[in-house]
């Protein structure tokens, strides 16, 4: 199980306890939430790993579809509709055999064309279309799947739309006889990934959503229980008056991961000034490139998230290292530079977490996501911030179709 070390901290462990323990309006506002199983507010995303109704919708959506020669799997959708289904899919692809999967995710000749060329060749049976968006009128998802429609005489039985429960356009995707699934209308984008949204397209590409969202009910249940790390570290980097909130990955499997959190946690926050930006790289590249500023920076705040691979390979001999590196393998050796860094931030009180994945699945992944959500609520409730809206990037998407006119 995933371990999650607050060691590290400009704050001891009992007055961020203390800290969150003041917030019992809403701490008993969420066991209400959680008592009535329903998805009808937005921190009902903590009701979804236990919401069997979806996985039973999508089991019965497969029946439906033949999906035994399944080739490729094309997911449209950008932001909080695509980008948490990418990052479970990026860290399983290489462990599991997966249906191969393709993101159309912004607007691109390029993407689009090779998209195009791929189901060309493919039988009608080898392929999936996933059309995700909430509100039914994202431009650049749309956009790309009209642009297919263009070039392609696509099956309709081969396309999934996925939208929420009232979408001004579902006449025209019935008519088309696409099939059609529902995000529960109070769960934002970004909250998402364990609704139809992250759920249905996992499911067809193999990977285990039960183990997934089993991952994620732990951390609920832990939640509930007062046992989260969560709201602890939310407290934590409150406390801290940090201006940048950097996630670090053990490796470039990752950077999808840390592209779902950016997004959660800027688009949730980011409504005011004062609020710490929320940023990601490889660590061992990072090491090289940013050291010199995470150790003189008062304003920073690292993740610093580990794992380590038990299928790795050992140095045999040196002629250039020394004998000290004989027989050392590859985790020894990101150990030691994990450790000298760790210590490095510590003597110069830059205050850290760890995350350790003690196995690269599907629970454990589920387990991380869902313990970043609740964060971003708890550390919406201490800016006093609404963590679910965003009014600005909603006037963006206005201001596109006003340019078009």
């Amino acid at each position: 199980m995933m371990k999650v070390r607050l060691s590290n901290q400009l704050h001891d462990l009992e007055k961020l306890e203390n800290f969150v323990l003041k917030q019992a309006e809403f701490n008993s506002h969420l066991e209400k939430v959680y008592s009535s199983k329903e998805l009808k507010a937005h921190e009902a995303f903590i009701n979804l790993p236990f919401n069997k109704f979806q996985v039973i919708e999508i089991l019965e959506l497969k029946k439906k579809i033949n999906a035994k020669n399944l080739k490729k799997i094309f997911v449209l959708g950008i932001g909080g509709s695509s980008q948490g289904t990418k990052a479970i899919y990026d860290l399983l692809k290489d462990r599991e055999n997966l249906v191969e999967m393709e993101f159309l995710d912004y607007v691109s000749s390029k993407n689009l064309e090779s998209a195009i060329k791929k189901i060309k060749r493919v039988e009608r049976d080898e392929y999936l279309i996933f059309v995700i968006s909430k509100s039914g009128n994202t431009i650049e998802t749309i956009y790309n799947l009209e642009i297919l429609e263009n070039y392609l005489e696509i099956v309709p039985s081969r396309v999934i739309f996925i939208t929420d429960e009232k979408n001004p356009h579902e006449a025209i995707i019935k008519h088309k006889k696409y099939h059609l699934l529902n995000i529960p209308k109070k769960i934002g984008g970004r909250y998402s990934v364990f609704t139809h949204v992250g759920l249905a397209p996992l499911t067809f590409a193999g990977v285990n959503i039960v183990k997934l969202l089993e991952g994620a009910a732990y951390q609920v249940r832990d939640l509930l229980e007062g046992n989260s790390t969560a709201p602890l570290s939310a407290a934590s980097k409150f406390l801290s008056i940090s201006q940048i909130n950097e996630s670090l990955f053990p490796d470039n499997n990752f950077l999808e991961l840390g592209k779902w959190e950016k997004q959660l946690f800027n688009e949730s926050l980011g409504k005011k000034e004062g609020i710490m930006f929320s940023s990601f790289g490889n660590f061992f590249i990072e090491v090289h490139s940013s050291l010199q500023y995470y150790l003189n920076s008062q304003d920073l705040f690292l993740n610093i998230i580990s794992f380590e691979d038990r299928d790795t390979l050992y140095l045999k001999e040196t002629s250039i290292l020394g004998k000290n590196f004989v027989n050392t393998d590859v985790n020894e050796i990101n150990r030691a530079i994990e450790m000298a860094v760790k210590k490095d931030l510590s003597s110069r009180n830059i205050p850290f977490i760890c995350y350790e994945f003690d196995e690269l699945n599907e629970y454990e992944i589920g387990s991380y996501m869902q313990a970043k959500m609740i964060e971003a609520v708890f550390l919406g409730l201490f800016y006093k911030i609404n963590p679910f809206t965003q009014p600005d990037v909603q006037s963006h998407k206005e201001a596109i179709g006003n340019y078009l006119k």
